[in-house]
């Protein structure tokens, strides 16, 4: 079966754009016009080489800065500065490792499907509802101190999509789904 793809990312503008094949040709029956597929994914701006680049000039300037101050008898400078190095290296990359996660969201055929592709461990079906039960909520902060919150609904059970979308990229994200939802989906929240 084909997708009738709609790709969303948080780096775009616009919420969502239509697969190309199927913007030229609506009519195409290579494509199923009952499934909707929402690809989510943090905005990625520094590349693995590039933050390996990062991480090498910074060393390179603790171990100078380092060396420098052990010449003048300082030795015990030099394990805080490798501590500092390690420690930055790993943090690098865990946060790397964080904008590779992917979150693809399903809406039709009857089913609500959430999978969520972690690096490592492969794509994970975390959700798998009826789609005719399945209620949309974009939940707000009382308060206006959190971002709102995207959930999915079904029988007590809840999951919340596209944490790393903006204010705007989620609303829209949100009616989008309550659209493809049945007619007795919740609106978002005002």
């Amino acid at each position: 079966m084909r997708l009738n793809r709609i790709f969303s990312r948080a780096s775009m503008a616009g919420m969502h754009t239509i697969c190309p094949a199927c913007a030229a040709n609506p009519e195409d029956s290579r494509h199923s016009a009952t499934v909707r597929e929402f690809h989510i994914h943090p905005n990625r701006s520094l590349s693995g080489s590039g933050a390996a680049f990062s991480v090498l000039v910074i060393g390179l300037s603790m171990v100078t800065v380092s060396g420098y101050f052990a010449s003048l008898g300082g030795w015990f400078v030099l394990p805080f500065a490798g501590a500092e190095l390690v420690l930055l290296a790993w943090a690098v990359h865990r946060v790397q490792r964080a904008a590779r996660v992917r979150e693809r969201v399903l809406f039709g055929d009857g089913r609500a499907r959430v999978l969520v592709d972690r690096p490592g461990a492969g794509e994970t079906l975390v959700w798998d509802t009826p789609l005719a039960w399945t209620r949309v909520r974009l939940w707000r902060d009382p308060r206006g101190w959190y971002p709102s919150r995207l959930l999915l609904r079904h029988a007590g059970r809840e999951i919340e999509i596209g944490r790393c979308l903006i204010e705007e990229e989620r609303e829209s994200l949100a009616n989008v789904l309550c659209e493809l939802s049945t007619e007795g989906g919740e609106r978002p929240l005002p």
